[in-house]
């Protein structure tokens, strides 16, 4: 009898999860979408300013995107955190899924070919923005002095740091260009993610971007 009422008091959550995954699945579509959006504007912006474009073809291009990936996957994780709040590991789950179904496609724009038929490149995926996504909030936390709190959206210095990670990547550390140019960038990707997911209960709609 106990075991019969336990299940009766499981459907109403495995509906109310199937009924989560159903609205989020399209919306964490469309952000994986954004994501290799994003991170190919990048490119895209380093190829066409004077000053950068040189830079990139020596370290290539593949590399810069890949980074970009990475940082604008932890964006919309660390937006979601304040505006999902309990959706936000679903969400994640199924961003993270959205990408890894696309991604050989997308990086064989950048000339890694034939990814899908190596053995474990999801878990290599998987594994290489996990990793990534520690290291950025080390490093929001020492931008942030260490407080160990973490704020609603990330620091503008965020930004300027990971500009630094990807001059550093194209072997020109400390290149102002370089820095400048992905900053804006991955800013700019902010304000996307946050159209994108709205407003935070904290926060007013008519609060300005950075």
């Amino acid at each position: 009898m106990a075991d019969t009422e336990k299940k009766q008091e499981e459907l109403p959550d495995r509906e109310k999860i199937r009924e989560q995954l159903t609205l989020l699945k399209p919306r964490a579509q469309r952000a994986a979408a954004m994501v290799f959006r994003i991170a190919s504007s990048g490119v895209n912006d380093l190829k066409a300013d004077k000053e950068t474009a040189g830079k990139l073809k020596k370290s290539g291009e593949l590399i810069v995107w890949l980074e970009l990936i990475a940082f604008i996957i932890y964006l919309f994780d660390r937006v979601a955190s304040s505006r999902m709040k309990d959706s936000r590991h679903m969400y994640m789950d199924l961003l993270m899924n959205s990408v890894i179904s696309t991604f050989p496609e997308e990086v064989d724009k950048y000339g890694r070919k034939d990814l899908r038929s190596e053995q474990g490149w999801e878990q290599d995926v998987v594994g290489t923005v996990s990793a990534r996504s520690l290291q950025y909030f080390s490093l929001e936390q020492e931008v942030c002095g260490g407080t160990g709190s973490v704020e609603s959206l990330p620091p503008e210095g965020l930004f300027w740091e990971f500009g630094g990670i990807i001059a550093h990547q194209m072997g020109a550390p400390e290149d102002k260009a370089v820095t400048e140019v992905v900053s804006l960038r991955a800013r700019s990707g902010l304000n996307e993610i946050l159209r994108e997911l709205g407003p935070g209960p904290e926060e007013s709609v008519t609060q300005k971007p950075l």
